[in-house]
């Protein structure tokens, strides 16, 4: 789920690559309906703006543009059907951004369906909240690194903008988000960028939209220590049911008051100490002694390990989502259908580690890591629901 406010960047990046789709034309279509998922929200009507992102071996390749029809179906036809392309289709609705699944055509197909709920959008938060909170720690020579995941969720059937203006160009806070101080080289994963995001309160402050639904956001920054000890301290903006604290190596010590020691928790091979804390109110402030720490490890687990957390944290507390679309079928999980979320949250952190180190441009991170997610998504929404609705 994609919610940018660059996003006429990239329609017109895509008008200008369009090229790129033509040359490559088939006898494949993708058809498929706007939907609008908000109970008794207007009709998405004709003349919508849609656009097909194009992909090839992992790689954007231009695009192409259409409009839907007045009960907002939209086709797109002449599309290349090899297993090198991947599709998929974005709209934006009231000034949100919204994707459908990621689309691939197997053997034999030229076919395929591609509905996108979009939603209306509200200005309340009454219905968010944060589920849960990752904060891990990477001691290095002269600096520890901190990775930060939060796990947002909007119980709603609308998208939550905001009601607060705080950027001359107009968005609205969404989200409060803390840095302790003396933080610096601040940088943003899992959906925020420098355009979704803006000074102020503790530290920053989000503006991107939050959808019906389990949505993440997180950001990395640096403190300068070069002892094997660290006092972390930061206040809480908003409130956490709960948050897990984790530091790479289980030789390291994690205390503080109200803190939970748990076991330590290990990730293909990687263990990481760990203790929580639960129900932080917001103006809380969180108060960590680290201890024992040393550098060594790899940091390319470590944005898979929060990702991975918040995803089996979801699927465990995730009843009023069913409840809410039990309309909707919940197949069992099976071994392979836990293999194949293991690898998409891989790739996600592969993408990820790969836009921090600057190996792939803004633009390619933000196409490439919602069709992954989208594909996460869908994943998720076939596992099985929790016992004793």
């Amino acid at each position: 789920m994609i919610k940018r406010a660059f996003l006429v960047a990239l329609f017109l990046a895509l008008s200008l690559s369009l090229t790129a789709v033509v040359a490559a034309q088939g006898t494949g279509e993708i058809i498929g309906t706007l939907v609008n998922g908000t109970e008794g929200g207007s009709s998405i009507g004709g003349d919508q703006n849609v656009t097909l992102l194009v992909s090839v071996n992992g790689q954007p390749s231009g695009g192409s543009a259409a409009k839907s029809d007045a009960q907002g179906k939209f086709t797109f036809t002449g599309l290349s059907t090899d297993a090198s392309y991947g599709y998929q289709v974005l709209t934006n609705y009231q000034g949100v951004h919204y994707t459908s699944k990621a689309i691939a055509f197997a053997e034999g197909e030229t076919s395929k369906s591609a509905d996108v709920n979009v939603y209306e959008t509200t200005d309340s938060d009454a219905f968010i909240s944060i589920l849960l909170g990752h904060v891990v720690f990477f001691q290095d020579e002269d600096v520890l690194e901190v990775k930060e995941f939060y796990l947002v969720v909007n119980s709603a059937d609308r998208t939550y903008t905001g009601s607060q203006q705080v950027t001359p160009d107009g968005r609205k806070q969404t989200m409060s988000l803390s840095l302790p101080k003396g933080a610096t080289n601040v940088k943003y994963t899992n959906g925020l960028t420098d355009l979704t995001t803006a000074a102020g309160g503790d530290g920053l402050l989000s503006t991107l939209p939050i959808m019906p639904g389990m949505n993440g956001v997180g950001y990395t920054y640096e403190l300068n220590n070069s002892s094997d000890k660290y006092t972390f301290t930061k206040k809480i903006p908003q409130g956490i049911a709960q948050i897990d604290l984790l530091a790479e190596g289980k030789e390291k010590e994690i205390a503080g008051e109200g803190l939970t020691v748990e076991e330590p928790l290990d990730v293909q091979g990687i263990a990481y100490a760990h203790a929580s804390k639960q129900n932080l109110a917001a103006g809380d402030v969180l108060t960590v002694q680290l201890s024992r720490l040393t550098p060594g490890g790899s940091q390319s687990m470590v944005l898979l390990v929060i990702v991975a957390l918040g995803v089996l944290a979801a699927l465990g507390s995730a009843g009023f989502l069913w409840k809410r679309r039990r309309t909707q079928p919940a197949p069992r999980v099976s071994q392979t259908g836990a293999e194949q979320g293991q690898i998409l949250l891989s790739e996600l952190a592969r993408l990820d580690d790969e836009f921090e180190s600057g190996k792939i441009s803004e633009q390619d991170y933000t196409s490439l890591r919602a069709a992954k997610k989208a594909q996460l998504i869908e994943h998720l929404q076939k596992t099985e629901a929790p016992k004793g609705e």
